[in-house]
């Protein structure tokens, strides 16, 4: 059994408010059907456009990771794998799962890794790197910060990894990180941040630096794990009593070759950070291994999976709309569409039913119709307009 909902303990992604670009009102005329329609913007729990579907899922998700990271005890680390094809609901997985971690006592930490340090190959340096950003931004947030000395220890390492890799003209880089040794406040975020934004922006020296940062991994990982256990201690004073647990989403947008190197050539790196985590990794990695499997490095991977809409085995009719789908999936997943978009806007509401049989149960790829539909629509969503957009949508996909 799941915990009940939060009570006076607050989950620290409630609290710091994380960024969410979705309107909370459905949309009542055409003009905001995009804004509720952004198949990339996961739905925390709490939001007027969640519905729960891990019954119509069939998955263990939620249930397994509570009991995880319940046996955890002090001085372990837990480090657990889910995976799932786009769009089946990782995000909103693991910010739901927020909750449950904060009435066990951990205090949950939210980063999306794509979005932060974009298309380049991810590598171990760049997971430390921001760990400590956003372990920084997190605490400030309540107030805190983590020990000078030890920042500034970190400062001074980096310092020294800048100095070698640079030339007799002074970098930017090297510049930023002689502040932060010298300063009272130091604050890692900065300097880290224009790492990041040099390696986006393939700044020769920004890459060399990366590159250099390679060499180094017992090193950054010491600095790193400093780092961590002296969060760990901060978050245990604040009143989450098991530390930190990050959630590293977005992993799973990168290649799978990269994510094996990092995860499973290198997992000794990754199991030996001072924190309890859990990792979106590509599905494709679970069912298709490179190096060697997930399951032998870390506990076994969690899948989420699509909506189910039809019992296995069901036999297909001509057309897929006209076949047998189940009615409870396929209410649920209506829901989704009836918490962003008012029934007025439908010229005929069986169309909202059409458009969730032909989306193989994933949501993205509902929203995905539902915007077609809008591009082919006027004053309503027509008949006529969701039939186009539902052949749109689903021979985009093939």
């Amino acid at each position: 059994m799941l915990p009940a909902p939060i009570g006076q303990r607050p989950s620290p992604l409630t609290a710091l408010g994380r960024q969410n670009r979705l309107p909370v009102l459905q949309a009542t005329d055409m003009d905001g059907v995009p804004r509720v329609c952004q198949p990339d913007e996961p739905v925390p729990p709490g939001h007027p456009f969640y519905v729960e579907l891990t019954v119509l899922r069939n998955d263990n998700v939620q249930p397994t990771l509570f009991r995880s990271f319940r046996a955890t005890r002090d001085g372990e680390y837990t480090h657990r794998c889910v995976c799932g094809h786009r769009g089946s609901g990782k995000s909103t997985e693991l910010l739901r799962f927020a909750g449950p971690a904060a009435e066990l006592g951990y205090f949950a930490v939210s980063m999306e890794v794509f979005e932060h340090l974009g298309t380049v190959p991810l590598e171990f340096a760049d997971l430390c790197m921001l760990i400590v950003q956003q372990l920084e931004r997190v605490l400030a947030e309540f107030g805190e910060r983590m020990p000078a000395d030890r920042v500034q220890d970190f400062a001074k390492w980096f310092s020294e990894i800048v100095r070698e890799e640079r030339d007799h003209s002074s970098s930017e880089l090297q510049l930023e990180a002689e502040a932060q040794i010298g300063s009272t406040i130091p604050l890692l975020g900065k300097l880290i941040g224009k790492l990041q934004s040099g390696v986006k922006a393939g700044t020769t020296h920004a890459t060399t630096v990366r590159t250099h940062l390679r060499q180094f991994p017992d090193s950054l990982l010491q600095r790193t794990n400093d780092l961590l256990d002296s969060a760990n201690q901060t978050v245990r004073s604040l009143g989450y009593p098991r530390g930190l647990l990050l959630l590293f989403d977005q992993v799973d947008r990168y290649e799978p070759a990269d994510v094996d190197h990092l995860f499973v050539q290198n997992h000794g790196l990754i199991r030996n950070l001072h924190c309890q985590a859990i990792y979106t990794i590509p599905i494709a990695l679970h069912y298709q291994p490179i190096s060697g499997r997930l399951d032998d490095c870390y506990d076994s991977v969690l899948e989420v999976p699509m909506v189910v809409l039809r019992e296995k085995g069901t036999l297909w009719t001509t057309t897929v709309e006209t076949s047998l789908h189940d009615d409870a999936a396929v209410q649920g997943m209506t829901k989704v569409l009836r918490c962003r978009v008012g029934l007025p806007l439908f010229e005929a509401e069986p169309d909202l039913a059409r458009m969730v049989r032909l989306s193989g149960g994933c949501v993205r790829d509902l929203l995905h119709i539902l915007r077609l539909a809008w591009e082919y629509s006027d004053e309503r969503f027509t008949t006529e307009a969701v039939s186009r957009g539902i052949a749109h949508g689903c021979d985009s996909r093939l």
